[in-house]
């Protein structure tokens, strides 16, 4: 190993490889400042937690090895979701269709009291999720008479089609661990490579 080089694998957010080195990618990097920053007047793993995840479930861990993880998206068709609507806790199943703006939720009678607009949330259900995450809005209720079920699609509230990393949280008291890589230094400053972290 050369010190400065980076040796190989995914970087850390906030960094791109180019020539072997860490380079600072600014979007990403002030996209770390800022959880830190709330980070530190936060003082609470699981206060930033609650923070970061406003905008909704993104997917769920299936696989983990000693080099990464897999993991799917909730619009995957193998993915279901269980939800609550958020307007009146009447609860369901969101189902993946293969689309990352749309998900399915095929088991709500016609008589179900649900609108355009509804928020639908994790309702704890199974243990995937926490219960009270947003996961989509209700975009589509179509009523079929003679059909024992209504047709009602949603949008998922995450960004499913611009997310390129998560931030992986879980459940386990308020123990804080520090954290692999440094956050990126404000412009101009030296990053890990130069500081021979590698």
């Amino acid at each position: 190993k050369q010190k400065g080089m980076w040796m190989g694998g995914n970087p850390p957010l906030g960094y791109d490889v180019v020539d072997r080195k860490l380079v600072i990618n600014e979007p990403e990097a002030e996209r770390v400042r800022d959880i830190f920053r709330r980070y530190a007047g936060l003082k609470s793993v699981r206060a930033l937690k609650e923070e970061l995840d406003a905008d909704g479930i993104v997917g769920q861990v299936v696989r983990v090895n000693p080099l990464g993880a897999e993991a799917i998206l909730i619009s995957d068709p193998s993915h279901a979701t269980p939800v609550e609507l958020n307007r009146n806790g009447l609860r369901t199943v969101a189902l993946g269709m293969g689309d990352v703006t749309r998900m399915d939720l095929p088991f709500l009678p016609n008589s179900a009291d649900i609108r355009i607009g509804d928020l639908l949330t994790s309702s704890g259900l199974g243990d995937a999720f926490p219960a009270g995450y947003p996961v989509a809005r209700v975009t589509r209720v179509e009523r079929r008479p003679g059909e024992s079920f209504a047709r009602v699609e949603a949008e998922p509230t995450a960004a499913l089609n611009r997310t390129r990393q998560v931030l992986l949280v879980w459940e386990g008291g308020e123990a804080e661990a520090s954290p692999f890589v440094a956050p990126p230094p404000e412009s101009g400053g030296a990053g890990p490579a130069e500081e021979g972290v590698q």
